[in-house]
């Protein structure tokens, strides 16, 4: 995403649902120190981890906030706007859009990547039939995933030029079920099922284990993600 937003230096930067901050502080990297990136993370645990791997970076700042919370920030404040891995938790995507077109200086550029419902993260297709009679534990799809089509008409009604609209594959490697386990736990918005973490469900676990080890490599389990990728900007 980076890449494609080219950010320049003396940049001002907003990263909604920034997480543990791994992707801002790249970017405050970017933007520099004459550029400035605030880093919005609605779970306080997230916040203080991502304020403890930073240190001292300059213009690199982390708040407590998320999408709901737009309405503090001034518009026309920011260059470039990003989230990542984040639209497919908001149920108003559209309206999220909205808000970020505001917060944008003309020219300001948004990026965000979200999953799409054609084409689900590979550990879906594996895991996810192990727990579809197990009441409450749905493990791996996002609520709000969203199709190409959406994206280009959320663009066209809120006057966003159409930069790059592209699915993205990325490529993760696992050491064990536990590593891939942590992973979902760590990375998705509180939603992750612990079915396959609970060490009672020894059958359950053996399974998946079985259904993981054709995927391993000499680096691991390599599974594949798909992520839609978009980038726009607003007129000037």
């Amino acid at each position: 995403m980076l890449e494609r937003l080219a950010l320049q230096a003396g940049e001002s930067v907003l990263d909604i649902g920034t997480g543990t901050g791994e992707l801002a502080r790249e970017a405050a990297a970017l933007v520099g120190p004459a550029g400035s990136l605030l880093a919005l993370e609605p779970l306080p645990e997230r916040v203080a981890l991502a304020q403890q791997s930073s240190g001292d970076v300059p213009g690199l700042r982390f708040e407590r906030g998320g999408s709901a919370d737009l309405h503090h920030y001034r518009p026309a404040q920011f260059d470039v706007v990003f989230l990542n891995s984040v639209l497919h938790w908001v149920a108003d995507q559209r309206q999220l859009i909205a808000d970020v077109r505001r917060l944008l200086k003309p020219g300001g550029q948004i990026g965000f990547s979200a999953a799409r419902p054609d084409r689900l993260h590979q550990q879906v297709a594996i895991l996810e039939p192990l727990l579809a009679d197990r009441p409450g534990s749905g493990l791996l799809v996002p609520p709000h995933v969203v199709t190409e089509l959406q994206v280009r008409q959320w663009l066209a009604d809120l006057d966003l030029v159409e930069g790059q609209l592209e699915l993205v594959t990325f490529v993760d490697h696992f050491s064990d079920l536990d590593h891939l386990l942590l992973w979902n736990a760590s990375s998705f918005f509180g939603n992750f099922s612990d079915e396959l973490s609970r060490p009672e469900n020894v059958g359950l676990r053996a399974e998946a284990e079985r259904r993981l080890e054709p995927f391993r490599e000499v680096e691991g389990i390599r599974l594949e993600r798909y992520l839609l990728l978009a980038t726009a900007r607003k007129p000037h």
